[in-house]
């Protein structure tokens, strides 16, 4: 099961965020991709589980580039799956995963 965490105290984020590689702009910028997709007809699925050097091979990729995410978008050629959907006070935690 994916469990998300919200990081809303100051302290805590202020000694998280050097090591989160500019996250929030990746987070907010798939989102957008996502949505834009959607609404021009398109499907995507998020990618975080690949191999980097792979990839940079594959597509002559620059080491200058970290990549973070993959995003494939194109037509699905059957609907998704079913999925569960658990109660948001079990997937989402503040400032700790307990």
């Amino acid at each position: 099961m994916t469990r998300y965490l919200i990081i809303d105290d100051p302290k805590l984020r202020a000694a998280f965020l050097p090591g989160a590689y500019h996250q929030q702009q990746v987070v907010e910028a798939s989102a957008l991709i996502v949505m834009l997709a959607k609404e021009a007809g398109v499907d995507t699925i998020t990618m975080s589980g690949f191999d980097s050097g792979k990839l940079k091979e594959v597509l002559n990729i620059s080491d200058r580039y970290l990549d973070v995410m993959l995003i494939a978008i194109g037509k699905g050629i059957k609907d998704g799956h079913p999925t569960v959907r658990h109660p948001v006070e079990r997937i989402m935690h503040r400032n700790a995963i307990m």
